[in-house]
């Protein structure tokens, strides 16, 4: 089970309806990255219409500050807070520690197993799995994912 993570930057985008072709005003809504149990979360590498790279924790954390009318919703509609979703970011405060999981099924930090998907899956801190393509961030138990994914 995961959930994802939004950032309304407060303003408005034109979009155009396939069907009708009429142009309407969608508030802009740019995914962050998922959470998901048993897993780092995913950090959305997101390039911006402007031609900007949030790459990082850090990136999106400088973006976000500079929308103090713009606010974060998870998938469920849910509001939270910067300073809220950070630490989930960075697995901080996580007390489920997977590694005695991981151990029944015969895996340790740093086992690299194929899995169910056709990824080659490994097994990170607390034993937390991640994808092996994805880069880890710096500042946390986190990944980073140049695509598009839900």
């Amino acid at each position: 089970m995961g959930t994802n993570y939004y950032f309304f930057t407060g303003s408005d985008k034109t979009c155009v309806c396939p069907e009708c072709g009429h142009e309407h005003r969608v508030p802009e809504k740019i995914h962050i990255g998922k959470s998901s149990f048993g897993w780092y979360f995913t950090l959305h590498k997101a390039s911006l219409e402007n031609g900007a790279v949030l790459s990082n924790l850090a990136d999106w954390i400088a973006f976000i500050k500079d929308y103090p009318q713009g606010h974060i919703e998870d998938e469920y509609g849910q509001p939270i807070e910067l300073e809220a979703l950070v630490p989930v970011i960075k697995r901080e405060g996580d007390s489920y520690d997977h590694s005695d999981k991981m151990k029944e099924k015969g895996k340790a930090e740093g086992d690299v197993f194929q899995s169910g998907y056709g990824y080659k899956t490994v097994v990170g801190k607390k034993g937390l799995l991640y994808v092996d393509t994805n880069p880890r961030g710096e500042d946390g138990l986190y990944t980073i994912v140049d695509a598009e994914f839900c």
